[in-house]
């Protein structure tokens, strides 16, 4: 597949606003890894996001989705925690509902300039959609914990 499909949000609203666009599939750097993304599910942060109100302002356009999990199709050449086919989730503060996402793995980001984190599940056997959930049960969690 050399087309990307992604659900964008086009302005702040309702349902309606969401629009599914195509793009050319992206194409990633040396410290960056290419995930088929096949779960993204709906929490709550996302829905607020589309409405404008949640606690910071994404301007539009944005793409939706902020978890999911997918597999490993590509790897640039300075990386090295992940191989092609690995099974990874992942968090991030928008961009999860496309067919394919990059995310830069290399040692001199941090979480904060990812906007997020991701996860190799490559020795789970557990089914994408199952591992794409527990992202916002994890960070609820460790919020709340912040904030007590």
């Amino acid at each position: 597949v050399s087309m990307n499909r992604k659900a964008v949000v086009t302005e702040h609203g309702g349902p309606e606003v969401i629009e599914v666009q195509e793009e050319p599939k992206p194409t990633i750097s040396s410290t960056e890894i290419l995930i088929n993304m096949q779960a993204a599910p709906l929490n709550f942060a996302e829905i607020e996001k589309r409405r404008d109100t949640y606690f910071e302002t994404f301007e539009t356009p944005f793409v939706t989705g902020m978890e999911g999990a997918g597999q490993v199709v590509q790897v640039g050449d300075e990386v090295e925690d992940y191989a092609v086919g690995d099974k990874v989730s992942l968090l991030s503060e928008y961009g999860t509902n496309q067919d394919y996402m990059s995310y830069n793995v290399g040692k001199d980001y941090t979480e904060r300039e990812n906007h997020g984190y991701v996860y190799n599940w490559r020795d789970a056997d557990y089914p994408y959609d199952e591992i794409a959930a527990i992202n916002i049960s994890f960070t609820t969690s460790i919020s709340s914990m912040k904030r007590a």
